[in-house]
Order: C-alpha cells, then structure tokens, then sequence
C-alpha cells in the first residue's frame, strides 16, 4: 500500500520506514495542530495506527475529533508539572501558533493575528500515559513552538522516561545540538535534518536498524506519495485556475454559438412563415376550386340519387306484385297443410278414444282379478288355523322323533355323512374357484397393464409397432382390449344405475293375504 505524505518535510515516511514493520502501533502528538496538513502521525492514523491527540486550540480540537474518530483527542496543555488552575491560554484561529506566552501573543496581536483568550488545564506527558496510553509508546512527537528548545525540555521533563519508553521521540528544533535530557535518559540522536531531532530509544536502536533507517533523509525509494495541497507539491492552484479560465472560455464560445443558433433559427421561422402564408393563399384558392367542384358533385349525385329512386320504384313495384304472388301460394300451402293436420288430429282422436276403451276394459279384468286375489286371500286366511295345527302336530312329532333312541344313535352317522357330502361338495367347486381366481387376478393384470400402457403414449406406439410384427398378436390384443373396455362399460352402467326397488304389495288386500305374499317372496328369495 503506497503511503501518502502529509507531513512538510516528509517526516511521515521517514517513519513509516522505520517502523513500518509494527502492526497497530501506538503514539502520542502534543501540538497535533491540523489533523491532516502539515501532520507527522495523519498518514500512520490511515495505516492503522492510533494513539493520543494533545491540542489546546478549540478550533483545530474540533477538527481533529472530527476527523480521527478512533484517536484520542485532549484539549489541554502540558508542562513540568500540573496546575492547580486552568492557566490563560493564547489561540490563533485555524493555526498552529497558539501559545501559552503572552509576549509572543502580543506580537501575534501587532501582526494583525486574531488572538483569543481561552483558559485551559495544565497536566503532564506522566499524567496523560497513566491515563490515556499503553505501555508500549512507539513514537512521541513534540511541537509546542519554542526556538531553544527550553519547551520541549520542560515538556519532558513531566514524563518518566525510566517508566514509559516511547521508541521514537522526534522534536521540532532547528538546531542541531542534541538535547541533553534524552541523552542522559539513554536516548541516541539518529538525525538532525535542521527541522526536527529524530531520537531513538538505546535499546530499540538496533531492532531492525531502527537508527540506521532514520539516520537517512526521506528518498523516492520509500515509496510515497504526496496529499494534495503539499507544500513540496506542483501548486494545483494555478492549474485549477486555468482550468477554470478554459472552462469561462469554452462556455463563453458556447453562449456565442447558442446565440448565432438562435439568429439562424429565428431567420429560418421567418421564412417557414412565408412559406406558410403563401400556403395558405394557394389552400384558400383549391379551397374555392373544391366548393365549386363540389356544388357540381352535389348536383350529379342528386341527378343520379333522382334515377336510382325511380329505379328503386319501379323495382319495388315488381317486387310487391311478385311478394303477392308469393303470399297466395304460401296461404294455399298453409290451408292445404291445415286439412291435413285436421286428418291427423281426427285419427289421433280416434285412437285415444279406442285407447281410452281398452283402458276401461283393462280396468275390468284388475278389478275382477283383484276380487279373485282378495277371494283367495280369504280363502287362505280360513285355511290358516288348520295350517297352524297341523304345523304344530309336525313340530310334536318333529320333537317326539329328536327325543327318539334311534334318532340319538344314528345321529353321528348323520353328521359323518353331512360332513362328507360337504366335503365332496368343496372340492367340486375349488377347481372352479381356482380357476375363477385365476381369471379374475389375469384379468386385473391385463387391465392394470392395459392402463398402464394407454397412459403412457410412446409405450404404447412402441408396443404396437412390434405387436404388428406377429400377425398372430394383433386381433388377440384388440380382443382383449374390446373385452376390458365392455367389462368396464357394464361396472360403470352397474355402478349408475340404481337397483329397482321391490314392488310394494297392493294396499286393497287383508293383511292375511298381505302375509301370505310376504312369505312367498322370502322363499322365492332363498330358493
């Protein structure tokens, strides 16, 4: 991923090359000022990085909030020691050159600077990692402005350096003599480039040749790039304003050729109005031209409208005489059809009436023969005491003969030779019941089979163009077919039509006669 360099002398990719190698580092920015231009940590907050934001200025706090969500930003100065008191504090709206002096705000002030005074919380660097930062710090960058240095000196001095041991602290002096405090807390000064102090931590110095790597300038060989609006930047202002000039131009032309467009297009109606006036005059003139072609159509339509109507006359008149004509004949049918329907009517009533005879006649014999029936229905009701009597003397001897000795000792006879003609009798009839069921299963075969072949259309082209193959095949399969197709028609026709009630006995016989039918059915039912 190539770097983009926000910092004005390049100092984020001089650390991105020494400490490139650490995965989710960790740092501390006292006078972050603007969270992107002219920022040492903006590019390592975009390579993952995160860390602590130290600004007194409300202005550049609310951007830097703004802008690094996951960072920590303070809105406090440091010093040597804490306060017990917020302290004045001196802010130049949109810069980095708030101070805590106010001599120097004076001279901002006689500058034409707009100066505000705000109060804010002294605390130290020892106070802000106790509470704000990890144990490992890999890189603490001070710039709070001061030309000796004396700053920076009394910023660290409120930072154990024995406790907390930053990897990388990096100063702004433009001197080039080494600070003496980090030399006595083991720190080694890599690079003094005339803007910044790089210093390494002694026991860090040789991981990965962490002082050998910033002991050297940024170069094109680390690989970055550089934000827009860097100062080291080819000035896209001017660019941008040129720009700007051939886009005023380019719609200046457009605007001109927009209007030279209107001017040929409002000569170009001109001249469609023309047009259209003398297109109007030659329309008034076949205007007049049709009205008289006109009058003079109306004219000869009229003539001929005047002989068709003749024309229709007469041919209406021999249409009438022929519908006359037509009419007669037609009532000569009509009339003729009349006596013949009479006829007919006058035979149909002699039918009914010789119908109506057999009917009355018929109606004598049923009632002659329903005086029959009722006669022996009496007679057969006189007869029942004696029928009772002698079933009851048939029940006695029927008793007396069951109670007999013989009876008693011939009975296992009789079962032995019921059993056998039972027996002789089951197995006369299982040749058919096999065979029966033989044919009943064949024919649900055939028939599920049958079905199972007609669904299914090419099963059946199949087996029909190689049944044809064996002449011998083919009128024994359609027979079959013919036989399946009628034993359904009769099941379904059987299924349909219900079953004939039995006829109800007549309600002018006496109920003796009424019994003896009931009795005569039941045993023509059994039989």
């Amino acid at each position: 991923m190539i770097l983009t360099s926000y910092a004005d002398n390049f100092e984020d990719a001089l650390l991105w090359r020494a400490l490139g190698h650490v995965q989710d580092g960790f740092y501390i920015d006292a006078g972050a000022a603007d969270p992107e231009r002219g920022s040492l940590t903006c590019a390592l907050y975009n390579q993952g990085w995160r860390g602590i934001n130290i600004e007194p200025a409300h202005t550049l706090l609310r951007r830097l909030r703004a802008a690094r969500p996951a960072d920590t930003c303070l809105g406090v100065a440091l010093a040597a020691a804490a306060g017990s008191a917020p302290v004045p504090f001196y802010e130049v709206a949109g810069s980095g050159r708030s101070t805590l002096d106010a001599e120097r705000a004076g001279a901002l002030r006689a500058a034409s600077q707009a100066v505000l005074l705000r109060e804010v919380e002294l605390t130290t660097l020892d106070a802000v990692c106790a509470a704000h930062a990890p144990q490992a710090i890999h890189l603490l960058h001070l710039d709070v402005g001061s030309a000796d240095g004396q700053a920076e000196a009394a910023l660290l001095a409120g930072l154990d350096l024995q406790r907390w041991r930053p990897w990388v602290i990096v100063l702004k002096r433009a001197d080039t003599a080494p600070l003496a405090a980090l030399l006595a807390a083991r720190y080694q000064l890599a690079q003094a480039d005339g803007v910044n102090h790089f210093y390494v931590a002694g026991e860090r110095a040789a991981d990965h040749g962490l002082a050998a790597k910033l002991a050297l300038p940024a170069q094109p060989a680390d690989g970055f790039v550089l934000c827009e609006g860097h100062p080291r930047a080819w000035p896209l202002e001017e660019l941008r304003a040129r720009l700007a000039a051939s886009h005023a131009a380019t719609a200046a032309a457009e605007a001109e050729r927009l209007h030279q467009s209107a001017l040929a297009a409002n000569a170009r109606a001109d001249l469609a109005d023309a047009r259209v006036a003398a297109a109007e005059a030659r329309a008034d003139t076949a205007e007049a031209i049709a009205d008289a072609r006109h009058t003079i159509d109306d004219l000869l339509v009229r003539v001929r409208d005047a002989d068709k109507r003749a024309e229709e006359t007469a041919q209406w008149a021999n249409n009438h005489a022929r519908d006359a004509d037509l009419r007669a004949e037609h009532s000569e049918q009509q009339l003729a059809e009349a006596r013949l329907q009479a006829g007919t009517l006058e035979q149909r009533v002699n039918e009914q009436a010789q119908r109506a005879g057999q009917m009355e006649q018929r109606a004598g014999e049923l009632a002659s023969e329903l005086a029959h029936m009722t006669a022996r229905a009496s007679g057969a009701e006189s007869q029942l005491p004696g029928l009772h009597a002698r079933a009851a003397q048939a029940e006695t001897t029927l008793q007396a003969t069951y109670a007999s000795l013989s009876w008693r000792i011939t009975r296992p006879l009789r079962w032995g030779k019921f059993q056998l003609l039972r027996s002789v009798r089951y197995a006369r009839r299982q040749p058919g019941r096999v065979r029966a069921f033989a044919v009943r299963a064949g024919k649900g075969v055939l028939r599920r089979s049958m079905r199972y072949v007609i669904a299914r259309p090419k099963l059946s082209f199949f087996l029909r163009r190689n049944a044809a193959r064996l002449p011998f095949m083919v009128p024994l399969l359609r027979s079959l077919k013919m036989r399946l197709e009628a034993s359904q028609n009769v099941q379904a026709t059987a299924a349909a039509v219900p079953s004939a009630p039995p006829p109800s006995a007549p309600s002018q016989i006496p109920d003796a006669a009424r019994q003896v039918l009931a009795d005569l059915r039941r045993r023509a039912s059994h039989s």
